[in-house]
């Protein structure tokens, strides 16, 4: 079988937004993007399809180009339909829980929670739409936890001091009252699609690099980690954190039924299947990838470690000195900008410097180990929101299945 694909060379959404000048941001840009996205899940809807994963790592440019005009109307993609949902054959009503926990609309928690006669619709789509928009914005989510989200509690009911136009749009797209949200047809024609503000969104793009710097981090301070745990089988470290590999351990052979020290997604279907959890697939699916991170389909117990390993483990001192030294590879006991750009080969050299910035508290060019640990307290650069609502939630499965938690 071959499968023909656009080849979307252009890239992820934010990192597009990061790479334009700061001068060429704005609402309009942000408005002609977001019509993009509009359009994309209304044609989806009219074709009788709920995308219900709906974020921004599933849209993609096209191509890749620098011309704002061909870059920003023409060329957006909405791509992974691994768990959409076909309306006109399995109805229009749905009541399983998947997509990505930050997007999740209110009503597919309320469906998910087993409430009696609770079920959602093709409008949860549009509140994943509202969460990128705020996100594009203002740089950051607009829900600190899902409490809130369902409660309708915006971090910044403002988005960073936006027109009042783009405000309506965000806030009629992220209405809990699924009646009361605004449509797809409402959103392109409401007047900040039509006729939008040239204010430079400058403050998004910041908190866009933070964000996205934030998930580099997390993945190699959450890899060192387990890397330590995993290759001294944590016996150097004290009774807590040996307990919590233990546990860990234990419910990593749960799912490795073969024994083979790694784990496929089958088996993970099939492992919760036979404990009695139900779970749909799908579900599994999403939640697979969160600790699939090289996306080679296979988990080791290294992987596992890195998602499932405790913040209070991650903050020991004893196990954050040793995170601290893999990047001191000189070991003056400091770090400088270069033993980051080392570390984080990958990352922008802007980028980089914005990490290096954010961590040296003090301004004086080095980071010293008091320095690192504070800075990594914000919950934001270990555990982002999203990140620590799949690892709740694969805890929770372990917890209940195996009895190891």
């Amino acid at each position: 079988m071959h499968v023909v694909l656009d080849y979307c060379q252009g890239g992820e959404l934010f990192d597009r937004i990061i790479e334009t000048q700061p001068d060429r941001f704005s609402e309009q840009t942000c408005s002609a993007i977001f019509r993009q996205v509009i359009a994309a899940v209304k044609w989806c809807h009219e074709k009788g399809v709920c995308h219900r994963d709906v974020k921004p790592e599933n849209l993609l440019f096209l191509h890749r180009t620098k011309d704002a005009k061909d870059a920003w109307t023409s060329s957006l993609k909405l791509v992974d339909f691994g768990l959409a949902h076909d309306m006109d054959k399995d109805g229009r009503e749905m009541t399983d829980a998947v997509g990505s926990q930050a997007y999740v609309a209110p009503e597919v928690y309320a469906a998910a929670a087993g409430r009696s006669g609770q079920t959602y619709g093709p409008q949860c789509d549009l509140w994943s739409c509202g969460v990128i928009l705020y996100i594009m914005l203002k740089g950051s989510f607009p829900f600190a936890s899902r409490a809130d989200a369902v409660a309708s509690i915006m971090e910044d009911r403002t988005c960073g001091g936006v027109s009042e136009e783009a405000q309506e749009v965000v806030h009629g797209l992220l209405t809990v009252d699924v009646k009361k949200r605004m449509t797809a047809e409402q959103v392109l024609n409401h007047p900040w699609m039509c006729k939008t503000p040239k204010k430079a969104l400058k403050r998004a793009q910041k908190g866009l690099q933070k964000f996205t710097t934030a998930m580099a981090l997390r993945r190699y301070v959450r890899n060192t980690v387990a890397s330590e745990l995993v290759s001294r089988n944590a016996a150097v470290f004290g009774d807590e954190i040996k307990q919590e590999y233990a546990r860990l351990k234990d419910g990593f052979v749960q799912l490795d039924k073969d024994g083979s020290g790694k784990v496929e997604l089958r088996e993970l279907v099939e492992v919760l299947g036979e404990m009695g959890y139900r779970l749909d697939p799908r579900e599994v699916k999403t939640m697979f990838t969160y600790i699939d991170l090289d996306n080679c389909g296979l988990v080791t117990f290294k992987d596992f470690v890195g998602v499932c390993v405790t913040r209070a483990v991650v903050m020991n001192n004893n196990v954050l000195h040793r995170v601290f030294a893999s990047i001191d590879v000189q070991k003056k006991g400091t770090l400088a900008i270069e033993d980051f750009q080392t570390a984080f080969p990958k990352l922008p050299p802007d980028k980089v410097q914005e990490m290096y910035e954010k961590m040296d508290l003090n301004k004086d060019g080095i980071i010293e180990y008091d320095e690192f640990k504070k800075s990594l307290m914000e919950k934001q650069l270990i555990d982002d929101d999203e990140f620590f609502c799949a690892r709740k939630r694969l805890r929770g499965i372990m917890r209940l299945c195996t009895g190891v938690w």
